[in-house]
């Protein structure tokens, strides 16, 4: 879905890139990296789209269509 959205002109970013337990400040935690699967898969798939009162409705529109089209 990142690809068609880049490919329409639509920027996003990977909302969690590394998920909380993996983060530095937990280093010393002990965890180990498959210790939570919940929150390495939202990490995997969690995008974050363009939204907000800035974007004019034909953008709103373009976003969603590309979303739509690319599931």
């Amino acid at each position: 879905m990142q690809q068609a959205l880049t490919e329409a002109g639509i920027g996003t970013l990977i909302h969690y890139p590394i998920p909380p337990h993996r983060q530095p400040a937990y280093a010393a935690s002990g965890f180990a990296n498959d210790a939570f699967p919940i929150a390495t898969g939202i990490a995997d798939t969690t995008l974050s789209l363009p939204m907000g009162p800035h974007l004019a409705p034909d953008q709103v529109a373009k976003v969603v269509d590309v979303v739509c089209h690319a599931c």
